[in-house]
């Protein structure tokens, strides 16, 4: 007899929306009846699905310990099994069945636990995630690819002013700051580029400093008995360094198209999937959700962070899974001096498909995730410098 319990890591929504009385509209009036929706979101699975008041009920009187069967669910709490298959396959309810669609779902509930996430954190974290190419153009529809303006304004109104000003005692004026040196002209040429030469190939040797430059070990420090950390190009927190590289090359002279994983350890490029050129800008565009500019880029990087070294030392913390993303801005800001100072458009992008990428690469879910999407080529001149 197959036996049950409640999942440790369920949130519980209550929204209030507005419902059409449809007896009332066909009859030729509109009545609208506020309602109250109850959505359960399973961190096991990422999903959500409506709640009836006997799962409700059900989730408030066992817990997540305690083994029940499926005959005493029916009968002390008035689920049918259609329901109860739903709230299975959900991840709410966890079986000790020996399948392995049963055994995967006791793996996943237990590995929030064992990987040290903050729930709250673990719930943003599932919640934020794109699955395919549809979301940015159902979140931004209003926008082209630039963003036209004029109709932003027209629907939201004027933005916050473009300086922002505070209450002050006083005012002092500073000396004028002088951009001299390399490092100072290379943040002024830095800019996001969107518009690419696709004939020209990226030697390997700039890749190479390009990838060593930003992600590379610069040294590595030994701090006691299994506990070994890199200085690198670009600070983290508690010295952890748990962001990862994988290279999706596109155009670069000697190397297969492809997703590639960057071995800070070898300084090397170890082939994860060979892919055509009309597969590998496929998949560029896919990755970045639809913005179709970057795929004619010479080279996407795809950043991920392994939440599970933060957690090791970061356990259970509100601020974690934040440092984690901190450190990935960092490093495309570094991205960004380094591709400028070599002569490339440098762009990065939040508005990547998470869930996509994380399947193409097989990452361990809760364990490693997509973060963000940065990459340059050979930018076509006197483009417009928006930002």
């Amino acid at each position: 007899m197959i036996q049950v319990r409640r999942s440790s890591n369920i949130f519980v929504l209550f929204s209030d929306r507005v419902a059409i009385d449809l007896t009332a509209f066909f009859s030729g009036s509109v009545t609208v009846n506020p309602k109250t929706q109850v959505l359960g979101i399973s961190l096991v699975t990422g999903k959500t699905a409506e709640l009836t008041p006997a799962a409700l009920d059900l989730f408030a009187t066992i817990d997540s310990v305690s083994w029940h069967s499926k005959d005493e669910i029916f009968e002390k709490f008035n689920i049918d099994s259609l329901e109860f298959d739903r709230l299975l396959n959900h991840g709410f309810l966890i079986s000790d069945g020996p399948d392995d669609f049963a055994s995967g779902m006791r793996e996943m509930d237990t590995r929030l636990d064992r990987a040290n996430w903050n729930p709250h954190q673990a719930l943003a974290y599932v919640m934020s995630r794109w699955s395919d190419t549809s979301e940015l153009r159902e979140t931004d529809a209003i926008t082209e690819v630039l963003g036209d303006f004029d109709s932003l304004v027209s629907a939201y109104g004027s933005p916050p002013n473009h300086y922002h000003h505070v209450k002050s005692i006083s005012r002092t004026p500073l000396p004028k700051a002088q951009a001299e040196g390399e490092l100072f002209k290379t943040l002024l040429d830095r800019y996001t580029a969107r518009v690419f030469k696709m004939d020209l190939p990226m030697p390997q040797e700039d890749l190479s400093r390009l990838l060593h430059f930003t992600f590379g070990a610069q040294a590595e420090i030994p701090l006691g008995k299994g506990f070994t950390v890199l200085r690198k190009t670009s600070p983290s927190g508690g010295a952890l360094h748990p962001v990862e590289a994988y290279p999706l090359i596109m155009n670069v002279q000697g190397l297969e198209c492809g997703i590639y994983h960057y071995s800070v350890e070898n300084h090397s490029l170890d082939l994860i999937e060979a892919m055509s050129l009309t597969d590998a800008r496929d998949f560029a565009l896919r990755v970045t959700t639809g913005q179709d500019y970057f795929a004619s880029a010479d080279l996407l990087v795809i950043l991920t962070g392994r939440y599970n070294r933060n957690f090791w030392k970061y356990r259970n913390h509100a601020k974690a899974r934040r440092v984690v993303e901190l450190d990935a801005g960092h490093l495309s800001q570094t991205f960004y001096l380094i591709a400028t100072k070599l002569g490339y458009g440098p762009f990065m992008t939040a508005a990547i498909a998470d869930h996509l990428i994380e399947e193409k690469l097989d990452l361990p879910y809760l364990e490693e995730g997509a973060i963000a999407v940065v990459g340059c080529g050979t930018s076509i001149e006197n483009q417009e410098r928006l930002i």
